[in-house]
């Protein structure tokens, strides 16, 4: 007997194609094919009957055909489900590029504000230097003086400015637009490089060509039209522009500033300033330049040392400190009583020995102190070796806060 059960018949399926070949042996011969006995005519039936059977359950699906269904609908599922998942990512792939996008998008937007924004404020500070352009005392728009920017815009600030002076020369200057209710003019400086030298390089305002008896008179540049420096370096060096010859001016104002100090912190540095107000320039030509050339000129050993031959002793008005403090900065007999009075400027002094002095800032020389002027007074001619140079100042007589300071020459 066959260990096979039914399940593995069916699961090997037909082993003919026609079922009638399965049944062939129940078959009941043709009476007309064959010699079979008519007795048998009753096979016939039953032959049609196991035939009809049969067809009947060959038409049934077999297991192997269910499981290859199964089969296909488990690897149509998978591919749905991959489908999907695909579809899926494809769309998370777009809406996260839709997203990136957008936040480039947003950033370009961002920074296109931004530019934008940088841009309002580059025209808004462009028209600012334009309007500056056109105001008085920019470089398309030169004043005549600081006096002149100052009454035509009450607000301008202490700084530089350009000028153009009556011959149409444009310069740079500084202005002091708040002293006594500002508008003045800086034009010049005096600055000692070494008080030990007498008469030697940087000595502009006595000589620079050393003290000798067929060099008595100086250089002359209390006079004449040289110019030196700059504003912005006026503390830190001699300094003279074409203001000082060029410009117009009533008074005259005087700082006393230490060496160095950058042109930013001028007027917090000043430890003494004082200015005229007796419009004595006026009577001179309207500057100093004139005042020296035409009026009192600087030559030694021609006037007399009696206080005749001096020039004008001009009042001044404090701004900052006043004639105690400027008393207090020489000592020994320079204090003694009657020979100095502060609170003045004193022009063209002349010296016991003939010798020629251009100003003595902030003081009157008296008639009997006359062997001290060297202490007091800058700028003198250049014949006696031993008193030439812009400063005279003898160490003892003079504190050295005042030997390192500049004195600076404002116009107004």
């Amino acid at each position: 007997m066959s260990d096979k059960t039914y399940y593995d018949y069916i699961d090997s399926g037909p082993q003919n194609t026609d079922p009638s070949q399965d049944y062939a042996q129940y078959a009941i011969p043709d009476p007309q094919t064959s010699n079979t006995s008519p007795r048998h005519s009753r096979g016939n039936d039953e032959s049609k009957h196991i035939k009809n059977t049969t067809k009947d359950q060959s038409t049934k699906p077999s297991r192997g055909h269910s499981r290859r269904a199964l089969t296909i609908l488990a690897v149509l599922s998978f591919l749905s489900l991959s489908l999907n998942a695909a579809l899926f990512g494809l769309h998370f792939y777009h809406r996260f590029e839709w997203q990136t996008d957008l936040q480039e998008n947003g950033d370009k937007f961002n920074d296109l504000s931004s530019d934008l924004e940088k841009s309002v404020q580059d025209t808004s500070r462009l028209e600012g230097r334009l309007n500056d352009v056109e105001k008085p005392g920019s470089i398309t728009n030169p004043a005549a003086s600081c006096d002149e920017i100052k009454r035509q815009d009450n607000s301008s600030e202490d700084g530089p400015y350009f000028l153009r002076d009556l011959e149409g020369t444009i310069f740079e200057v500084y202005c002091d637009m708040n002293t006594a209710g500002g508008g003045w003019t800086l034009v010049a400086s005096v600055h000692e490089n070494n008080i030990d030298g007498k008469c030697t390089p940087g000595d502009r305002w006595s000589s620079e060509q050393g003290s000798s008896s067929s060099h008595p008179h100086g250089d002359g540049f209390w006079k004449n039209r040289a110019i030196h420096g700059r504003a912005n370096s006026a503390a830190c060096d001699d300094y003279k522009n074409p203001g000082y010859f060029g410009l117009k001016a009533k008074n005259m104002m005087i700082w006393h500033m230490p060496n160095d100090t950058p042109m930013t912190q001028f007027g917090e540095r000043a430890f003494l300033r004082y200015h005229t107000e007796t419009d004595f320039l006026q009577s001179y030509g309207g500057n100093l330049a004139f005042f020296f050339y035409a009026n009192y000129t600087l030559r030694s050993s021609e006037y007399e040392a009696n206080g005749l031959d001096d020039g004008p002793v001009v009042p001044v008005v404090w701004d900052t400190g006043d004639g105690n403090e400027l008393l207090s900065m020489y000592t020994g007999d320079i204090l003694a009583d009657g020979v100095i009075v502060p609170e003045y400027i004193h022009f063209r002094v002349i010296h016991s020995e003939t010798l020629v002095y251009a100003l003595c800032p902030g003081v009157k020389i008296e008639t009997q102190s006359r062997a001290y002027i060297y202490d007091l007074c800058i700028g003198t001619t250049s014949e006696d070796t031993n008193k030439c140079g812009d400063y005279t100042y003898r160490d003892g007589f003079v504190t050295p806060k005042l030997i390192e300071s500049v004195v600076m020459i404002f116009y107004r």
